[in-house]
């Protein structure tokens, strides 16, 4: 086989990973989530459920379901861009469980506190208000750019 065939075919199976090149660094283009990533767990009762963020004086609902033998769904609303903030749904049924982002949209990455309220069935399940700790990483190293989250769990029952 000739090597253009074989660059070919293995682009197809290697994940995607930019790298950028420039005065003496090696930096790939990989998205590293910035901001608050609310760790939420498993939502496993089927029941309708909804999340309420509320974040540098906004709030926003986000809407998701669970259906037997199907495991967690966003039927409606799962995203939000408000004026200060963004809320998105990262993951909603992996091995972490749901996992929701909160980023300012300007300034710093995520916002200093943030109440997080958990329905199922209009029933609250848990309230929290919490003041995230952000961390800043060099996941790249330092010629490459930093990383500011913070990683906060919201215990539901």
């Amino acid at each position: 086989m000739r090597l253009t065939t074989w660059l070919a075919l293995l682009s197809v199976f290697v994940s995607p990973v930019a790298v950028l090149t420039g005065a003496g660094c090696t930096c790939p283009l990989v998205a590293y989530h910035e901001g608050l990533l609310l760790h939420l767990g498993s939502f496993s009762t089927p029941a309708a459920y909804r999340v309420d963020i509320e974040a540098e004086g906004e709030m926003a609902s986000l809407q998701y379901s669970v259906v037997a033998g199907q495991g967690v769904q966003c039927p409606d609303t799962c995203n939000s861009i408000l004026e200060h903030v963004a809320m998105e749904t990262v993951s909603l049924d992996g091995p972490d469980g749901l996992i929701v982002k909160v980023a300012r949209r300007e300034g710093n990455p995520g916002p200093e506190r943030v109440t997080v309220r958990v329905f199922r069935d209009e029933a609250l399940l848990t309230e929290e208000t919490l003041v995230p700790h952000y961390k800043t990483e060099h996941p790249d190293g330092f010629s490459c750019g930093e990383r500011v989250f913070a990683d906060e769990t919201v215990a539901v029952p």
